[in-house]
């Protein structure tokens, strides 16, 4: 899959449950608007970011990352997901 890239990766911090998370840049953006994924809160702060290809390279498969073809996003969801899916539905 030759359109694949690694996500810049930001930690946030929750103020209302003191929780903590971390999410793609590229997800942020296409979401618009974030909050807590714990307690829903919009008191939340970014803190730290990794931007660098050798780190992320080296997070291995818990790094993210997303298609910027969407045709290949399709191929591959199909082949994680919606084969999972079609296992679910049996």
């Amino acid at each position: 899959m030759k359109s694949y890239v690694l996500d810049k990766l930001v930690k946030y911090h929750c103020f209302n449950c003191n929780s903590e998370f971390i999410l793609s840049e590229y997800k942020i953006k296409k979401a618009g608007r974030i909050t807590c994924p714990y307690c829903q809160s919009k008191g939340i702060q970014s803190y730290v970011c990794i931007n660098d290809k050798d780190k992320l390279n080296k997070l291995g498969c818990i790094a993210m990352g997303h298609h910027e073809d969407p045709e290949e996003e399709r191929t591959s969801y199909e082949m994680t997901w919606g084969r999972i899916e079609r296992e679910r539905e049996k």
